[in-house]
């Protein structure tokens, strides 16, 4: 077999000679292959609960696609450590899988509310600050905006455009690699990896600064969806899969993560963010479970209120009635007024 610091070898090649060349591997692959099992296991089972236990069609969408963001990782990342060759485009899959979770997250906060024109009713004269971390946080000065119709969409777009630019850049990447682009000029394929590598990773830093504003605005009004829980499992999730496979592979392009077992072939940054991020999955996927597989936060009392009546619920001082109940679309009724406890 070619020097495989050069050479990515192909899966039957790889397990042929696992035990003699690379037994490091074995371990790994085991070790990833149990997870992943028991998570795709449990995966099903929250699904078909889901179904059963929870009444409102949209959210139950949305909540099966957030169980699912581990053990797709989990799926994708270890066809990526079986198959090395197609370790990027494993993680493009997982990447894009991700997008649409990201927009079914903040689907889910809206549906939470009772829809759009209900977040914005509700959270009518409250005003929400910029200067929230990573990116803005020591700019204190920056002024405060209410949450319109305009602001959400713009706090959308910000949060939304990484599900674009990420598997775009991994496109490009891999179309360069398969076209022996990055091969031929060991420096301008250094180059060109960082600067695109570079934009991914500003684009995660808007999208976490988006999303950390958004769930900031509208925490107080969500406490009994225990949304802060909900909004760390997914904050993580976007983090581990752009952040980290970014900065894996700009180390491992500019030879700081060495070619050595067990992961000894130029993609080895894809092959370390897939070990890693199912190691990482194992882990985050046990309170995202708890927390998305139940009917505590997921489905509370509410009460049915003529829209007008939303400015009710606010105190004149502009923050949010804890204790008042949140309007939801899926169960309207003709007599309003009345309190329905699910």
């Amino acid at each position: 077999m070619a020097n495989n610091c050069s050479y990515t070898p192909l899966a039957n090649e790889m397990l042929e000679n696992l035990l003699e060349d690379n037994p490091q591997m074995l371990p790994i692959l085991i070790t990833c292959s149990i997870i992943t099992l028991i998570e795709v296991i449990l995966f099903f089972e929250a699904w078909l609960w889901v179904l059963r236990y929870i009444p409102y069609s949209d959210r139950r969408t949305s909540i099966v696609w957030l169980i699912g963001i581990y053990p797709v990782f989990c799926a994708t990342c270890l066809l990526g450590l079986y198959i090395p060759r197609a370790a990027g485009l494993c993680t493009l899959t997982g990447t894009a899988f991700f997008a649409v979770c990201l927009y079914q997250f903040i689907t889910l906060i809206v549906d939470y509310f009772g829809g759009l024109d209900a977040m914005i009713i509700t959270m009518n004269g409250t005003k929400f600050s910029l200067a929230r971390p990573p990116l803005l946080c020591l700019f204190q000065c920056l002024p405060k905006f209410e949450m319109t119709r305009r602001n959400y969409r713009i706090l959308e777009t910000c949060v939304l455009q990484t599900a674009i630019i990420r598997p775009v850049i991994l496109f490009i990447t891999e179309v360069l690699k398969i076209d022996g682009s990055l091969n031929e000029n060991p420096d301008v394929a250094a180059t060109t990896t960082l600067i695109l590598n570079c934009i991914t990773l500003v684009s995660a830093i808007f999208a976490v600064s988006a999303l950390i504003v958004f769930f900031s605005a509208s925490k107080n009004f969500l406490k009994p969806y225990r949304i802060k829980i909900k909004f760390l499992c997914v904050q993580t999730a976007l983090i581990l899969s752009n952040v980290q496979s970014v900065l894996l592979i700009i180390l491992t392009r500019f030879d700081v993560i060495k070619c050595n077992k067990p992961f000894d072939t130029p993609d080895r940054g894809y092959q370390w963010h897939c070990f890693l991020l199912t190691v990482e999955s194992a882990i985050m996927f046990i309170p995202t479970l708890l927390i998305f597989r139940t009917t505590n936060g997921n489905v509370t009392r509410i009460r049915r209120v003529r829209p007008s009546t939303f400015s009710g619920m606010m105190p004149s001082d502009g923050t949010p009635d804890e204790n008042a109940p949140l309007l939801h679309p899926k169960d309207r009724s003709k007599s309003f007024g009345v309190v329905k406890e699910l």
